[in-house]
């Protein structure tokens, strides 16, 4: 389920209707469930017989953010120099919450060096990718 970026009741719109004609499902859109704010980030599948929309805004990213998950040193792979799909999707959501206003870079490279003293990432350019992605932001 891939995340789309909302920023307004219009942008909500096409996201259904782009979701209803890629999947080609004929179906009215059911209930008044949509985003409760903007901007907002939205995923949507089918469920059986249902379609599904999960809303992720501001304020859950700052709390998922700012929560401290200390995992273990056995749960956590040896990582190569290579990129995997899971950085490659890290990156976007980044990149995503960057443009969104929700990740700043101070408060990024803070969790980012505790992230990284954890998990033994020393040998990996992820650091470097990530970190490109407030430059970058910036034009």
């Amino acid at each position: 389920m891939a995340l789309n970026l909302l920023r307004s009741d219009v942008d909500w719109e096409r996201h259904r209707d782009a979701f209803l004609a890629d999947n080609n499902v004929n179906v009215s859109w059911g209930g008044e469930s949509g985003p409760k704010s903007f901007p907002c980030l939205v995923g949507t599948t089918i469920a059986g017989s249902n379609i599904v929309c999960m809303f992720v805004y501001p304020e859950d990213v700052r709390l998922l953010a700012e929560s401290e998950v200390k995992p273990t040193s056995s749960s956590i792979p040896k990582r190569g120099n290579s990129s995997s799909i899971s950085d490659i999707a890290l990156v976007g959501m980044v990149r995503e919450l960057i443009q969104v206003g929700v990740l700043k870079e101070n408060f990024f490279n803070e969790a980012l060096n505790a992230a990284e003293a954890e998990l033994d990432y020393y040998d990996n350019n992820l650091r470097e990718t990530l970190l490109a992605q407030f430059r970058s932001d910036q034009g």
